[in-house]
């Protein structure tokens, strides 16, 4: 997928994609679109792809009659900006996910991080102890701290929050070690295991970060350049269902003053402590802003036939 926009066909709220079939064929983009719970139907722009859309399964497809009405400010997003959810910090996708949900009357928080959806629940139970104070005051009682503003933590209680700062307490994002120890707890987990996506979404520098994929083609090697949500849209579904624990075993870096490079020897694995099935490199580019470490970009490359790991980028050397 090239880009995306927001528009609406007649009342309804549509995302309009511009792709390059030569990397993804209408019909696969479409049941990708299904299988991740983006649409359940197709406005097709001629009879090939109305043919084609409407042969996926699950999918109801029809024919545009015009162009999408262009999404004012106050048309994105609707759904879930009536919703408890527009206090937690999403992703993009997340917010079109959820807010797709929302709108088709199923459940959104299943496109949730576990941290969000602790967050969730703590704005909830904040929220009723807020009508709770509500009803004794209206009552003739009244709290001997005096009322509480909604959404502030009564004093003494730490707020969990959910800004990168307060997402990152298990590492230091001050050091390499940190940052680099992030990326790889992130991405691992066991089947079934949901990920923290906007978590690892905020390792990377914001508007600017981005992973870098070697694909194989015909014509050799071609890079293929994702944003991070680009990323967690198309693995975040496979790591789900098949689990992968991925681990560095080496380290080579380099540094000069706030930038880093590091090659990054890792090993991947299907259970925590299964066999490793995959090496390679990541080869990472960050900067340091003074209080933190941000990735610019993450590129990688497995080992192969005919292209091993060389000796300086193994343990040991």
């Amino acid at each position: 997928m090239l880009r995306s926009r927001v528009g609406f066909v007649g009342a309804e709220e549509v995302v309009e994609v511009e792709f390059d079939p030569a990397w993804s064929p209408y019909e696969e983009l479409v049941r990708m679109a299904r299988d991740r719970g983006c649409a359940n139907r197709v406005w097709a722009l001629d009879a090939r792809q109305l043919a084609a859309a409407g042969g996926v399964e699950g999918i109801e497809a029809a024919l545009l009659s015009g162009p999408p009405r262009p999404a004012r400010p106050e048309d994105r997003l609707y759904y879930l900006r009536q919703s408890p959810l527009a206090s937690l910090e999403l992703t993009p996708l997340q917010a079109l996910r959820v807010n797709a949900s929302l709108g088709s009357g199923g459940d959104a928080e299943v496109w949730l991080s576990p941290r969000q959806r602790s967050r969730l629940q703590e704005l909830q139970r904040r929220a009723e102890e807020a009508q709770g104070r509500e009803g004794l005051t209206a009552g003739g009682l009244r709290s001997a701290s005096g009322p509480q503003e909604p959404g502030v933590p009564p004093e003494g209680r730490q707020d969990p929050g959910t800004s990168p700062d307060a997402e990152a307490d298990a590492y230091d994002l001050r050091s390499l070690d940190g940052i680099l120890a992030a990326v790889y707890g992130t991405l691992s987990g066991d089947a079934g295991e949901r990920r923290d996506w906007p978590f690892f979404e905020s390792l990377f520098l914001p508007e600017h970060g981005r992973l870098v994929a070697l694909v194989r083609t015909p014509d050799g090697p071609r890079p293929h350049v994702m944003r991070p949500g680009d990323y967690i849209e198309n693995v975040g579904p496979f790591l789900l269902e098949n689990g992968f624990h991925e681990t560095e075993v080496h380290r080579v870096v380099e540094r000069f003053g706030n930038l880093a490079h590091v090659f990054s020897t890792y090993e991947g694995r299907r259970r925590r402590e299964g066999e490793p099935f995959l090496r390679g490199v990541n080869s990472f580019q960050l900067v340091f802003d003074g209080e933190r470490w941000w990735i610019l970009s993450l590129a990688w490359q497995p080992e192969e036939e005919g292209l091993p790991l060389p000796a300086r980028y193994l343990p040991g050397s």
